[in-house]
């Protein structure tokens, strides 16, 4: 699976629930059940990729770090 898949897949999950917060762990599940996961350290990168590009928040130390959207819906 590419990665502008992957990462598509991942900006629909939190297009989804804008306000909440979202861990790696429950990110990775939503991508195995669309097909789309590699593994888990994948979906973290992608996850720290967005939050570089300003689409993702992090919230929490590098260990149990959860994400929000930025913008929509808060």
């Amino acid at each position: 699976m590419s990665a502008f898949t992957r990462t598509r897949t991942i900006h629909t999950l939190f297009l989804q629930q804008p306000t909440r917060l979202l861990g790696t762990g429950e990110v990775w599940q939503y991508c195995r059940a669309h097909g789309v996961a590699t593994c888990r350290k994948t979906v973290r990168d992608d996850l720290e990729r967005l939050a570089a590009q300003g689409l993702l928040s992090r919230q929490g130390s590098d260990n149990g770090r959860r994400y929000r959207l930025i913008g929509e819906g808060r």
